[in-house]
C-alpha cells in the first residue's frame, strides 16, 4: 500500500505529520477493507486523555476543516478545543447536525437514527461514528454483545449496549443508507462499514 495517498488534511497532532498520517491512513484503510478485523494504530497523537489513541489518530485523519462534529464530551473540556484546533472541526450540539461523531460513553449514546444516514439521492452523506469501548475481546463466546463477520471473526465489545445491535440491524435493511462505525480501545481500531452485514 505504499502508493496509497493520504488526504489533504494531515494530522498536525502527530510527531511526524507526513509519516504518521500515512501510517494511520493505512490502518484505517485496512480496517475498512476487513470489517471486524483488529487493526493497530501505532501512532499516538498529542491529545487529551479522554481520547483513545486510535480515536485521536482517526480524527486527525478523517476530519477535514470545519467538519461538523458531535460528541458526548463535556463542551468545556480541553478535548473540545483539541477537536477544534488540531482537527479544525466545528463542534455542534445535536447529532442530526453533524457529519461525524465521537462517542466516549456508549451506554448512554443517542439512538443511531438520531444521526445522518444519508439519502436515496446522496447515500454518501451518511455519518461516520467513532465509539470508544472498554475492551475488545477476540474469540469471546456466550455474550449478547458478540459479533461475527463472514462467520470467521468473533469479538466481544465491552460497554456497547444490546440496543445498539438491534438499531444496527434495523439500519442494515436501509442499505445503501446507514452509518459507518469505528470501534476503538486504546490503540486498536475495528471498522463496521454500512455495506457489511453483521451477525450476532
Amino acid at each position: 500500500m505504499d502508493s496509497v495517498p493520504i488526504p489533504k488534511h494531515w494530522g498536525y497532532g502527530f510527531d511526524d505529520p507526513a509519516l504518521n498520517s500515512r501510517q494511520t491512513f493505512r490502518a484505517i484503510v485496512a480496517a475498512m477493507e476487513h470489517p471486524g478485523r483488529l487493526a493497530t494504530v501505532r501512532e499516538n497523537p498529542y491529545a487529551p486523555d479522554v481520547f483513545h489513541s486510535a480515536s485521536a489518530a482517526t480524527c486527525l485523519m478523517l476530519l477535514e476543516y470545519e467538519t461538523p462534529v458531535w460528541t458526548d464530551i463535556e463542551l468545556r473540556s480541553p478535548a473540545i478545543n483539541w477537536l477544534q484546533i488540531a482537527c479544525g472541526s466545528s463542534v455542534v450540539t445535536e447529532p442530526s447536525m453533524a457529519h461525524f461523531a465521537l462517542i466516549t460513553k456508549p451506554t448512554n449514546m443517542p439512538a443511531l437514527d438520531d444521526f445522518r444516514i444519508g439519502s436515496n439521492e446522496s447515500p454518501e452523506n451518511a455519518k461516520t461514528i467513532i465509539i470508544q469501548v472498554d475492551d475488545i475481546i477476540p474469540t469471546a463466546d456466550n455474550h449478547h454483545t458478540n459479533i461475527m463477520v463472514d462467520k470467521t471473526v468473533q469479538l466481544e465489545l465491552k460497554g456497547v449496549p444490546d440496543k445498539f445491535w438491534y438499531q444496527w440491524q434495523q439500519l442494515s435493511i436501509l442499505y445503501p443508507l446507514g452509518i459507518d462505525i469505528f470501534f476503538t480501545c486504546d490503540d486498536v481500531l475495528i471498522a463496521l462499514p454500512k455495506i457489511k452485514q453483521i451477525e450476532q
